[in-house]
């Protein structure tokens, strides 16, 4: 399974109850859930949420089978446009995690920070936009995308084959323009991104470690069931 988003997100709400903490965590998962399955269209994909106490602190992540995302990227016509479709489509999941994490506590917190990543999926477009810019070649791009998907390349040889095709393909353009939005921005309450000009991927986690409970709900596959348990960790 390779990783196509992750949404990080922390309010400074005072502190759950153990029972508090699971009833949202399992609230928030099932709205996410239902989200992914209006939103985004790919055949079969899993969803996994960590939530933690000390105010909330949450992470949700999805993540996919190549063979599954190949479908999916096939069902749009050409291989760019179909990448750039579905991460649209995890973008618009990802977004209603965070908002709908922030409209369950239904109360005001001191502050607040999301962080998205866009992961395989916006790794490989930024390889496109390389090759379009004529920066490396398409046989560099494919190289660098093998490396990026590691062993999960072997599952689907046919992905791989059309990715390289595409690259090859890929028009050149003539002058340049933006890499797609680095998906690494950090959100406050007001909606604004902050961005740190000399530091744009802070090292720091998004919040302080301690010791506290934490809430894992997660489903492996659509049809697979829901799992949930409650450790310390």
């Amino acid at each position: 399974m390779i990783d196509i988003g992750t949404t990080d997100f922390y309010f400074g709400v005072p502190n759950l109850t153990k029972r508090q903490l699971e009833r949202y965590s399992l609230h928030l998962f099932d709205r996410w859930e239902q989200s992914a399955e209006e939103k985004l269209l790919i055949p079969d994909y899993s969803l996994a949420l960590e939530v933690e106490e000390g105010s909330i602190k949450g992470k949700g992540r999805i993540a996919v089978a190549l063979g599954a995302l190949y479908f999916g990227i096939g069902s749009y016509g050409s291989f760019i446009s179909g990448l750039q479709i579905v991460r649209d489509q995890v973008v618009t999941v990802s977004d209603f995690l965070a908002k709908t994490a922030e409209q369950q506590l239904g109360r005001d917190f001191e502050g607040s920070r999301i962080r998205k990543r866009s992961g395989t999926l916006g790794a490989l477009q930024r390889l496109f936009v390389k090759v379009q810019r004529r920066e490396i070649t398409p046989e560099q791009a494919t190289t660098e995308a093998e490396a990026l998907i590691g062993d999960d390349a072997k599952d689907s040889p046919e992905f791989m084959a059309r990715l390289s095709q595409s690259l090859a393909e890929a028009p050149r353009f003539h002058e340049q323009v933006p890499l797609p939005l680095e998906s690494t921005e950090e959100i406050p309450i007001d909606g604004q991104p902050h961005r740190d000009r000399h530091n744009p991927r802070p090292s720091t986690p998004l919040w302080p470690v301690s010791s506290h409970l934490r809430v894992e709900v997660w489903r492996e596959s659509k049809k697979d069931k829901k799992n949930f348990r409650t450790i310390s960790v």
